[in-house]
Order: C-alpha cells, then sequence, then structure tokens
C-alpha cells in the first residue's frame, strides 16, 4: 500500500481546500495503487471536524469503503518528521504557495523527505503572492526539492518562472477541485431547480487592511442591496470558510443582512458539507462568486455565474482559471474587477449558461494521473 503523506494549509481549510482534497482523493484512486493517507494540519481539531462532515464523499473519490486517513499536527517538528518517516510519498496538496511563515514548514517537510529518500510532489498549487525575499527563496528551494511540480495555472507556472534564477522543469494543469466536482456529477442527477441566487462573499479587510479596502466591503453590501432590488428572487448568503483563521465568511455576510434588513436574504451559517455546496450551486437560479473556488465550483457546476475578481485582473488566479476553460471572453460582461473599478456596479447574468468543455477536464485528470504514476514508479 502507497503511504501518502499530504501537507499543506490544512486546518484552515475553506470548502475549495477540502474539494481540493477530494479532488487528490480521485486522482491517487485512478492510478491504480491502494493507498493511506496522513493529512498534516496547522489545526488538527478543525481538520477532524471537516474530514467527518466529507468523510462518505471522501470515500467515494478514494475509491474505499473505509477512508484509510489519519491526522496529525504539522506544527509539531516531531508528528511531522514521523508522518514522513512512514511514508512512501509527501505531497503538498492545493492552495497557493505564497508569503506567509507556514511556507517555511512545507520547505522543512519537503527537505526531510529528500534526505530520507522520499517521493515528492506539488500537486494543484498556485504561486503567490509574494513580496519577500526570503519567502522567494524558500518557494524555489521548496520546487528544486520536487519530484512533481503541477502548478494549477499558467499563471502560477509563469509567476514562478519569473521569481526564480534558475527556474526547475514544472508543469502546469488544472486546479484539483474540478476533479472533486467530477465525482459529484456521477451520482447527482438533479437540474436547476431552485429559485434562489446563492452569493459567496468574503470580508475583503481580511485581504487587506486598507481604507480602500474598507470602501469595497461597502460596495459589496451595495452590490447585494441592489441585487435584492431589481431580482425578485430570494439570496441565500453561503459562506465558503467555517473557522476564524483566514476569515469566517458568517462574521461579514451577517452583517451584510443586517445592514439591508430585507427577509429577501438569509445566511447560511450552519456549516455546509462539499456534497450539499456541490448541490446548492448546482440547483441555484444563478450563483455570484468572490473567493476562488467559489468562482470555480458555481461556473462548472451552474454557469449563470457573476464573477466579483479582488486580484489581479491580469495576472490572477481567476483570470488563469478562465484563460484555461475558455471563458475569458464569455464572463467579460459578467464579472467585476473588485481592486481596479472605478465605480462598482453589479454586472449582468449571463443570457445563457457558460458550458465548459468536458475533454479539456478529462485531459488535465489524464494529464495528472500520468505524471503521478510515472513518478512513483521510476
Amino acid at each position: 500500500m502507497l503511504q501518502i503523506t499530504i501537507v499543506g494549509w490544512y486546518g484552515t481549510e475553506t470548502l475549495g481546500d477540502r474539494a481540493i482534497l477530494a479532488g487528490l482523493f480521485s486522482l491517487f484512486h485512478e492510478t491504480g495503487e491502494e493507498f493511506s493517507i496522513r493529512l498534516g494540519s496547522l489545526y488538527p481539531f478543525f481538520s477532524e471536524q471537516t474530514v467527518l462532515e466529507d468523510e462518505a464523499f471522501y470515500r467515494q473519490c478514494s475509491g474505499q469503503s473505509d477512508l484509510n486517513l489519519s491526522l496529525f499536527d504539522s506544527t509539531r517538528r516531531k508528528e511531522l518528521d514521523a508522518a514522513i518517516r512512514k511514508s512512501d510519498l509527501v505531497v503538498i496538496g492545493g492552495g497557493p504557495l505564497m508569503g506567509i511563515g507556514g511556507l517555511f514548514m512545507l520547505e522543512y517537510a519537503f527537505a526531510k523527505a529528500r534526505k530520507l529518500r522520499k517521493k515528492t510532489m506539488i500537486l494543484g498549487c498556485g504561486v503567490g503572492p509574494i513580496h519577500n525575499r526570503i519567502y522567494e527563496k524558500s518557494l524555489c528551494n521548496i520546487v528544486s526539492l520536487s519530484d512533481l511540480t503541477i502548478f494549477r495555472d499558467e499563471v502560477s507556472r509563469i509567476s514562478y518562472c519569473r521569481l526564480s534564477r534558475k527556474p526547475y522543469p514544472v508543469e502546469e494543469a488544472i486546479d484539483p477541485a474540478v476533479f472533486a466536482v467530477q465525482e459529484f456529477q456521477k451520482k447527482w442527477s438533479g437540474t436547476n431547480s431552485s429559485e434562489q441566487i446563492v452569493v459567496c462573499l468574503r470580508d475583503f479587510l481580511v485581504v487587506e487592511k486598507t481604507a480602500a479596502s474598507q470602501n469595497i466591503n461597502i460596495a459589496l453590501s451595495e452590490l447585494v442591496r441592489n441585487l435584492t432590488e431589481t431580482i425578485n428572487k430570494p439570496l441565500r448568503l453561503l459562506p465558503m470558510h467555517y473557522f476564524s483563521v483566514g476569515g469566517d465568511d458568517r462574521y461579514f455576510l451577517n452583517r451584510i443582512v443586517q445592514e439591508i434588513g430585507s427577509s429577501e436574504i438569509t445566511v447560511e451559517n450552519e456549516p455546509q458539507t462539499l456534497v450539499q455546496t456541490f448541490q446548492t450551486f448546482a440547483e441555484a437560479f444563478a450563483c455570484v462568486g468572490m473567493r476562488f473556488h467559489s468562482v470555480v465550483l458555481q461556473t462548472i457546476l451552474n454557469g449563470n455565474n457573476i464573477i466579483l475578481d479582488y486580484v489581479d485582473p491580469k495576472r490572477g488566479k481567476i483570470v488563469g482559471f478562465l484563460q484555461q476553460i475558455g471563458g475569458e471572453e464569455f464572463y467579460r460582461a459578467h464579472m467585476c474587477h473588485l481592486k481596479t473599478a472605478v465605480r462598482l456596479t453589479l454586472p449582468s447574468f449571463p443570457p445563457e449558461p457558460f458550458h465548459y468543455n468536458t475533454a479539456l477536464t478529462d485531459s488535465y485528470r489524464k494529464q495528472y494521473v500520468r505524471r503521478i504514476s510515472e513518478t512513483i514508479l521510476n
């Protein structure tokens, strides 16, 4: 049995991170290898809760009747060392390789794995933001210690090559959360049966603590008010994150509801599983997304969605994703770039839903499975 250790930002996982993990299980299963997972968590008590909530879906994705997964505290060196020592493969699984202190833990994990002659992989990660040379150096060292690096998009690959003075061979594919959606769609046969509009927003002051960020928050509240007044349908504000570390979306969403005071707006305060979230997006009349993975999931599961882009409108992860799936031109009139807009106005919903190319997604899956299998065997 292949023993796999996965490290990253788990312990502060959003629903997007949980979808990435499910997608990785699906990829490992497709390689044909039986496997067990040791999942490193920054806050194991929180990961214990989310794994329990998504266990049935994780079993489906991994092809296992019993989920062979154990948790350890990745902030404790002894626990991290023990997990690596018992593993055949150490993976950095999804999320951004960004300029925060936790990056050094990932660097240490790969250095330890290399010393113990374990295989290492970076699967589906983004790059940045990184604004300090010490983090740039750490990122480049992590990639140099990786036997296989597949970034989630071309934007991430280019960002890495721009930062590295001696770039190592890397590849690009798509975010593994997409493969979790494929697993969900195997068993879901529903339709867009709900009349509600599902809205996923985040507090911009968690991203950047500036006066401009406060203005964006005010504008987001006004966008929700305008949506309520112009479209005669109930709004469901759905969090993508339910933990204070990283910004629990419920604080911001409930504040918006209190400010507007409309009975047509509700907040989903009860934590949702991955399957519940997927189903909510798939069945909604329309969606509005802001966090990266809300955009990814809404675009693929629904297609009648507005995108609120809070990152770089030219080289950001949302634009990178739309370029991958051939949706950049389609969404040009159905998205708003929050940081560069002179005045925020709500874009229109598409006249027809976006339909992504499933053959393209399948080709990315085959790339992952082939390269993972080759790296394990070599």
